[in-house]
């Protein structure tokens, strides 16, 4: 007897130990206080049954819970013991059937919770797996069970499943909505091990894996955040078959597919780094002084998580350009949001697809999302209520609140060419706020080499005087020194595919003019308004090196 009793005690104390390591601590909690507080209906979203149900298995061994598993296919079945439930009803699969059981069970429970109670049981759980296609489609008979359900005062509480949130208006507010969590670091760490040790066994040419995983651990497990173990399993296999290594930005190519499947948000690949970025000293030092603070080891010393970054500036001076090499220096998956995706015609779908594209980019964490122009996107949410019913002035709103109180590690990268369509609540969710202005003299320069060396044309080779070109240029936005350039290839390339000259950039800028001519009242108003209110992007710690080659060309100002 007392060996039985000691190995219920173990077994015990291991479910315990296996609940407290799955999904998070507020889930549980919320999940327990549900149960305890005995909400008869309750929906649970998940993208991984199998994760759940495991879950489940612990929770109800570890705290006392009958729990029973139903689906269309397989019937209604006990959890752990995965046998089959004795019924004399032939059509258990049906959904009205398995809905007349549990009112029959959760009747009988009024009478007997004393005694559930003296053996130890805590309550009775139903979990309908996929049961949301049911609600989608429900007609009166389901609608009225389910109702009738949730106003039986019972111990039993049945957990609805499905991949996202659907009810009819009957039935809106009869459930209570809880969401599994994906796999935390913990459970992400034990697959890692078991992969690992799994390869080493089989190919005992590959030790060298448990060292390079206890090297960069943290690295390996943050680039699979926000998948489920199904696929993060996946991805490192993957890895190990075409790398013989965990090599992080193949796995992170494994996120792109949650993108792809939804539309909401473009996954771009960064194909420059802040070396491609000239001039902008001051935000780059800034960027780079968060490098590293999404890491665990920043968390540990207590860094937060930096919340994003807002850039105001003119066209075509590199704040796109500086989000993408954002997330080079970062090594985080970049999404970029379009507001005008955000919206349809449909009721209510606007708002929906805003709560996807927020869980998209918490899904696939810690991650950077980038929305280009959002000026564009804000101008109308004060208006909004004339024009659109207030749709945008809703959208705009649960942003706003996300942004105050997001605790997954998603950096907002905002850029924006009108200050004026800003406003203030939302320019305060930012970490800083920055403003690119024209590109100085140095930093003109700057911006000529680093093109230059883009179009692989070295200005030393070709003997380009990078200084008579910064003179020249002066009001010109780096998108328009890149055109000059562009425009002088072409010249060359028509001409016998000669040599480019410091003289033919002069030309090319002498068949434009730039866009601060148009607009230089608009731009004055924007510089005198940032002076007072932003932190200037280009203000860089050092003087810029300027090249001067007037040794080799006599030119004409």
């Amino acid at each position: 007897m007392k060996k039985e009793k000691d190995e219920c005690i173990n077994m015990l104390e291991k479910h315990k130990k296996a609940l407290d390591i799955m999904a998070t601590k507020e889930f549980t909690t919320e999940l327990i206080a549900l149960l305890r507080s005995r909400t008869s209906l309750i929906y649970l979203t998940c993208n991984e049954e199998r994760r759940m149900l495991t879950y489940f298995e612990h929770l109800s061994a570890s705290r006392g819970y009958t729990t029973s598993v139903w689906d269309c296919y397989r019937g209604l079945y006990d959890l752990i013991s995965d046998e089959q439930a004795v019924s004399t009803v032939s059509d258990i699969k049906e959904p009205e059937v398995i809905l007349d059981k549990i009112i029959e069970v959760a009747m009988l429970s009024k009478e007997s919770a004393k005694s559930m109670k003296a053996d130890g049981v805590s309550g009775i759980i139903y979990i309908l797996l996929d049961f949301h296609r049911f609600i989608e489609d429900a007609d009166a008979g389901i609608e009225r069970r389910l109702k009738t359900i949730s106003q039986l005062p019972s111990v039993v509480s049945v957990i609805v499943t499905g991949p996202n949130y659907v009810s009819t208006p009957s039935l809106e507010n009869e459930f209570s909505l809880i969401d599994f969590p994906y796999p935390n670091n913990e459970e992400i760490s034990i697959e890692l091990d078991t992969i690992v040790q799994r390869v080493s066994i089989k190919q005992g040419k590959m030790p060298y894996l448990k060292k390079k995983l206890e090297e960069n651990r943290s690295e390996i497990i943050q680039s699979v955040s926000g998948l489920t173990c199904k696929d993060a399993q996946k991805a490192f296999c993957k890895s190990l078959v075409n790398y013989s290594d965990f090599d992080i930005p193949y796995i992170l190519k494994e996120k792109q597919q949650i993108i792809r499947k939804h539309g909401v948000l473009e996954f771009f690949e960064p194909k420059v780094t802040m070396d491609d970025i000239g001039g902008l000293g001051e935000m780059v030092n800034w960027l780079k002084l968060r490098k590293n603070d999404f890491t665990q080891d920043a968390r540990d010393f207590n860094i937060p998580t930096p919340k994003g970054l807002l850039v105001l500036g003119f066209p075509g001076v590199g704040k796109s350009l500086t989000a993408k090499a954002t997330s080079s220096l970062f090594g985080l998956p970049l999404l970029r949001l379009d507001f005008g995706k955000l919206f349809s015609s449909f009721v209510g779908s606007s708002e929906e697809t805003t709560r996807i594209a927020i869980k998209l980019a918490e899904q696939v964490s810690p991650s950077i999302l980038w929305i280009d122009e959002v000026e564009k996107g804000l101008s109308g949410s004060k208006s909004s209520g004339q024009t659109d019913g207030g749709t945008t002035a809703r959208v705009v709103g649960t942003f706003l609140t996300w942004m105050e109180e997001k605790e997954a590690s998603v950096f907002m990268f905002c850029t924006a060419n009108d200050h004026s369509q800003i406003p203030p609540e939302f320019m305060r969710r930012f970490d800083e706020v920055f403003f690119v202005d024209l590109p100085t003299l140095e930093e003109r320069s700057q911006i000529y080499e680093v093109l230059l060396r883009k179009y692989d044309r070295d200005y030393e080779k070709y003997k380009i005087d990078l200084l008579t070109l910064a003179q020249k240029s002066e009001n010109y936005s780096g998108s328009e020194i890149e055109k000059s350039i562009v425009e002088s290839l072409h010249a060359c390339y028509n001409e016998g595919k000669r040599d480019l000259s410091t003289k033919d950039i002069l030309n090319s800028l002498d068949n434009f003019n730039p866009l601060f001519k148009i607009r230089e009242a608009e731009f004055s108003d924007m510089r005198a308004w940032a002076k007072e209110t932003c932190r200037l992007a280009n203000s860089a710690n050092k003087k810029l090196k300027i090249a001067s080659n007037k040794q080799y060309e006599n030119i004409d100002l």
